[in-house]
C-alpha cells in the first residue's frame, strides 16, 4: 500500500508573482492603482495591452491570496480585494471583446493560452478561500460573483476568439502539467459554470471539455482503487464549491464501474449532502433549479432520440427511464418541501440525462480525432512506464491494463471503420480514455513510492 501523504499532497497556487507589493487594504494602494492605468496609457498594440492588463489581474489575484495568508480574520479587506479583482475582469472581458478583429494576429494564440492558465489558477484560489471561508455566506458570494465575472470573460474566448477545439486543448494542456489528484475535478467546475452560460457549439464542446475532465478523473479513481491508495476523505477537504462538486459526483458515479469504488462515492456523496444542508443549507431556489435543469436537459435529449435516423441502444434508454425516475422523484421530494433529497434526485436525474446525451452528440470528426488521441496516449504512457523501470517482471498488474488497453484501441478503431452505431463507438472511446486515465494513476501511485519525479 503506497502511503497516502504521497499521493494527496496538494500544492499551494503558484500565481508567478514574487511580490504582491501595496495591497488593496492599504490607504495608498490607489497609487499603485495610478502607475497601472499609466504603464497600460504608452502601450498601443491591442493585444499587447491585452497582455500588460493580464499580468495586471494576475497581480490583483496575488494581492488577494496575500491578505489570505497574512490577514485571514479581516473580512472586510479580502471582500475589497475580490471586489477589485471581479472588477478587473469585468473590464479584461471588454478588452477581449475588442480583440474580435485581430484574429490574424501571431501573438492572440500565445495569449488566450496564458489567460486559459491564468483562469484555472485563479478558480483553484477560489477553491481555496470558500473552504477557508465556508461560514462566511456573504462572502462566498462575493467570490461567486467574481468567479461568474471570470467566466463570463472565458465565454468571451469561446464564442468569439477561439475554436471549441482550440479551447479544449488550451484547458487540458493547462492542467497537464500539474500534480494535484484531484485537478480534473477541480478543472470540472469551471467548465461546468462555463457550460451553463452557453448554447450551440460552444456549449456542445465545452460539455465534451467537461466529459473529457471527468473521464479523466473517474479513471484516475479507479487507479488510486486499484493501488489500495483510494481516499475519499482527502477529497472531501479539497472541494470548494460543494454544490456543484455534488452534480459533478453524480456525473462520476455514471462513469465508474469498479463497485467498491462506486460504493465509496456514494457515502462521499451523501456525507457532502449533508454538510451543505446543516451549513447552508438547500433550499427551494437550488432544489428548484436543479429541476428545471434536469427536466430540459432530459427533454432535449427525449428530442435527439425522436430525431434519430437509427435505433438507439437498451443502454440509453435505460439512462433515459432511469432519468425520469429521478426526476419524478425529485418533484415528490420538493412538493413535500424536502429541497436536500429533491437537489439530489435532480441532479441524478441530469447525470443520467447528460451520459445519454454526450453518447448521442459523438461525431464521425470528434470519434476519428479521439482514435489518434488515444494511441498517441498509449504510446506516451508506454515510455513513461519504461522510463520509471516498470516492467512485466515487476509489474504484472500494470502490463495486464496496457495490453487491455491496446486491445481496446483496436476494437475502436474497427468500431469505425464498420460505422457502427455512434453511441456504441462513443461508449468504447469513453472507456478506453478511462483506462488510460487509470493507468497513468497507477504508474504515478508507483513513482510517488519509489521517490521518483
Amino acid at each position: 500500500m503506497a502511503p497516502s501523504s504521497l499521493v494527496f499532497a496538494q500544492k499551494e497556487v503558484d500565481l508567478g508573482v514574487e511580490s504582491s507589493g501595496l495591497l488593496p487594504s492599504n490607504p495608498f494602494y490607489f497609487l499603485k492603482e495610478f502607475g497601472r492605468g499609466v504603464r497600460k496609457f504608452f502601450v498601443g498594440n491591442l493585444v499587447r495591452k491585452a497582455e500588460l492588463e493580464l499580468g495586471i489581474l494576475n497581480e490583483k489575484a496575488a494581492e488577494l491570496k496575500k491578505l489570505q495568508e497574512i490577514t485571514p480574520d479581516n473580512i472586510s479587506a479580502l471582500s475589497r480585494a475580490v471586489a477589485n479583482y471581479q472588477s478587473a475582469v469585468e473590464q479584461y472581458k471588454i478588452r477581449l471583446e475588442s480583440l474580435a478583429g485581430q484574429s490574424m494576429n501571431p501573438n492572440l494564440d500565445r495569449l488566450l493560452t496564458q489567460i486559459v492558465e491564468r483562469s484555472l489558477k485563479h478558480q483553484q484560489l477560489f477553491n481555496a478561500l470558500r473552504i477557508q471561508f465556508s461560514s462566511e455566506p456573504k462572502f462566498l458570494e462575493n467570490l461567486d460573483n467574481a468567479e461568474n465575472a471570470l467566466v463570463e470573460m472565458l465565454s468571451v474566448i469561446v464564442q468569439r476568439l477561439d475554436t471549441p477545439e482550440k479551447f479544449h486543448g488550451r484547458f487540458e494542456s493547462a492542467i497537464g502539467e500539474q500534480k494535484d489528484v484531484f485537478k480534473e475535478l477541480k478543472a470540472a467546475e469551471l467548465a461546468d459554470r462555463l457550460e451553463e452560460k452557453l448554447s450551440g457549439a460552444a456549449g456542445s464542446g465545452v460539455a465534451a471539455l467537461k466529459e473529457d475532465l471527468l473521464v479523466t478523473f473517474s479513471g484516475r479513481l479507479e487507479g488510486l482503487q486499484l493501488s489500495n491508495v483510494i481516499d475519499t476523505e482527502a477529497l472531501e477537504e479539497v472541494l470548494g464549491d460543494r454544490l456543484r462538486v455534488l452534480k459533478l459526483l453524480d456525473e462520476v458515479r455514471e462513469l465508474v464501474v469498479n463497485p467498491e469504488l462506486k460504493s465509496e462515492l456514494n457515502i462521499l456523496r451523501q456525507r457532502l449532502l449533508e454538510k451543505v444542508e446543516e451549513t447552508n443549507g438547500i433550499g427551494a431556489p437550488e432544489a428548484a433549479q436543479s429541476i428545471s435543469a434536469a427536466r430540459e436537459l432530459l427533454a432535449e435529449v427525449e428530442g435527439k432520440i425522436a430525431e434519430s435516423q437509427i435505433a438507439v441502444s437498451s443502454a440509453i434508454r435505460q439512462l433515459v427511464e432511469r432519468a425520469k425516475f429521478n426526476l419524478s422523484q425529485a418533484e415528490v421530494f420538493y412538493d413535500e418541501e424536502n429541497y436536500g433529497s429533491a437537489f439530489g434526485q435532480a441532479t441524478a436525474a441530469s447525470a443520467a440525462a447528460k451520459n445519454a446525451w454526450l453518447q448521442l452528440a459523438s461525431t464521425a470528426v470528434t470519434r476519428a480525432h479521439d482514435l489518434d488521441s488515444l494511441k498517441q496516449k498509449y504510446d506516451q504512457l508506454i515510455v513513461v512506464a519504461n522510463d520509471a523501470g516498470l516492467v512485466a517482471e515487476n509489474s504484472p498488474e500494470l502490463f495486464k491494463l496496457l495490453n487491455e488497453a491496446e486491445k481496446k484501441i483496436v476494437s475502436v478503431a474497427r468500431l469505425i471503420e464498420s460505422k457502427a452505431r455512434p453511441e456504441a463507438i462513443a461508449n468504447a472511446i469513453r472507456n478506453v480514455k478511462m483506462l488510460l486515465a487509470t493507468i497513468e494513476q497507477y504508474i504515478a501511485t508507483a513513482n510517488a513510492v519509489r521517490g521518483n519525479p
